[in-house]
């Protein structure tokens, strides 16, 4: 669900933008002044900011700009009841996706939404696809010391035994690294080992990149395209942010896990794969699952292929 911040000082306005937005489907956090809008959208995960520009506290210029410096990304439309060329030429070059004034019309707004979503969703993919391109340069291998030591025994342990490997830790606790020296010191060394971003991407986008798809299969599927899970047979699949994972791909992720076969979007014969999944993510997934947003992925693997997890937290590291 796409999550959308509401930050303005007029409770009337802020009521009838959330229900303008709710009604739309979306996810609704508001926020009554220019701090507390900055506050939220540095906790919260939003795609979307919609802010006054004359708060009490803040100009809602400088909000923008502080989004920014948070998130380039930072994707916001600007609101105002004194609109004129000058002020909307300015909130535009700061890097407002839209300017719309007072009083705004619904399905204006809704439109102008909808846009700056594709937008969004157009920069990400672009992001993704130039990393995926041209990976960064590996860097060279440091001996680990201390706390990390101790991870790199356990993963020496767990490299052989080619089950589901779960690692656990805060963003730049070298996660992604831990996969790799898994991979490298397995069986499946010398395959290949791919790594997806599950935060960064849609539903939609994710699963055509894990499953790929059918030549017709959408309407942009112009040709049959092979996923991640064909990519990686053989070798090492890292989810990364596992916890983003939509409840919609969650099932299906199962399956691959339960039957080693999935199936191309808009495909009617069954797939196999021979692929070690390792997951990771810096979310309390015990939480998540009691709150019934993540199926129990451990559970999952069935007992002959249990999971093993790895935490680089500083009271974790247990295997």
């Amino acid at each position: 669900m796409r999550s959308v911040l509401l930050i303005d000082d007029d409770p009337a306005v802020l009521g009838f933008l959330e229900i303008t937005f709710r009604k739309a489907g979306y996810a609704v956090t508001t926020a009554f002044s220019a701090a507390e809008g900055i506050e939220s959208y540095g906790s919260n995960s939003t795609d979307l900011a919609v802010l006054d520009l004359n708060l009490p506290d803040m100009s809602g210029q400088e909000v923008l700009e502080r989004m920014l410096h948070m998130d380039p990304d930072a994707t916001v439309i600007m609101l105002t009841g004194h609109a004129d060329v000058e002020t909307a030429v300015a909130a535009m070059a700061a890097g407002a996706e839209n300017f719309l004034s007072k009083p705004v019309d619904p399905q204006h707004l809704r439109a102008a939404a909808e846009r700056a979503f594709e937008k969004l969703e157009l920069r990400r993919r672009s992001r993704y696809l130039e990393q995926r391109a041209h990976p960064a340069p590996a860097a060279e291998p440091v001996e680990p010391l201390g706390a990390m030591a101790e991870v790199a025994r356990k993963i020496d342990l767990v490299a052989p035994m080619d089950t589901t490997v779960l690692i656990l830790g805060e963003t730049g606790t070298g996660k992604s690294w831990i996969a790799s020296r898994i991979h490298e010191q397995s069986d499946r060394a010398g395959r290949a080992f791919v790594e997806v971003n599950c935060a960064a991407l849609t539903s939609t986008f994710l699963s055509s990149e894990l499953f790929g798809h059918e030549k017709g299969a959408f309407t942009d599927a112009r040709t049959m395209k092979r996923g991640l899970l064909e990519i990686a047979d053989g070798g090492t699949l890292l989810l990364d942010e596992i916890g983003d994972l939509s409840p919609d791909l969650q099932p299906k992720l199962l399956t691959v896990l339960e039957t080693k076969r999935f199936r191309r979007l808009g495909g009617t014969r069954d797939m196999e794969t021979d692929v070690r999944l390792v997951a990771a993510t810096n979310r309390d997934l015990q939480r998540a699952v009691a709150e019934g947003a993540l199926r129990g992925l451990r559970a999952a693997a069935g007992p002959r292929r249990a999971a093993r997890c790895i935490s680089t937290r500083p009271a974790g590291g247990g295997l």
